[in-house]
């Protein structure tokens, strides 16, 4: 076999074996959080250091919840996020999104799951914030993973928010 040949083959099996390499190494880290940072570094600090401050995120990474958990992804969907960001076709900071309920009842129960924990017996404070009389609220309505979250109550009633780590207070009108 000439030269010529052997140099073919081997431009072939490298550009064959990159994407398959590409491919596995995306696969094998699906379920990864470290994965997560090699493009999304501030979302990943939220996640992994508590002095990037108190966060969801980080009080889900202190039980052993992956980033995945929540932002599930396929090998399909990876990839394309994989070429969208060496394109630089992305957003830089993401859209913020809201995750359905779904997602957070999937390990915290429902509704009637969460108000026993949070009843003022157990808690010593004068109201339960998920037996409210709003009803049922969207979780993200106070609860935000990667950011301070702020309790929708405190728009209406003086702050009911305690200072907390991780929670803020909303500087609205006061009752």
């Amino acid at each position: 076999m000439s030269n010529k040949a052997k140099l073919f083959i081997a431009i072939v099996l490298v550009l064959i074996m990159i994407p398959v390499m590409s491919t596995v190494y995306i696969k094998d880290n699906l379920h990864n959080s470290s994965y997560c940072a090699n493009c999304h570094e501030g979302y990943y600090a939220t996640w992994d250091n508590l002095e990037s401050g108190h966060t969801l995120a980080h009080a889900h990474n202190q039980t052993g919840t992956s980033c995945q958990s929540c932002h599930s992804r396929g090998l399909e969907e990876s990839i394309v996020e994989v070429v969208n960001y060496y394109s630089g076709n992305y957003y830089d900071p993401l859209p913020e999104i809201t995750l359905p309920m779904g997602t957070c009842f999937s390990c915290h129960g429902s509704y009637d799951d969460i108000i026993p924990l949070l009843s003022p017996e157990i808690t010593g404070h004068q109201h339960n914030p998920h037996d409210g009389h709003l009803g049922e609220l969207e979780c993200s309505e106070c609860h935000s993973v990667h950011k301070v979250s702020i309790n929708t109550c405190d728009e209406c009633h003086a702050p009911v928010t305690e200072d907390k780590p991780g929670w803020g207070v909303w500087e609205g009108k006061e009752n």
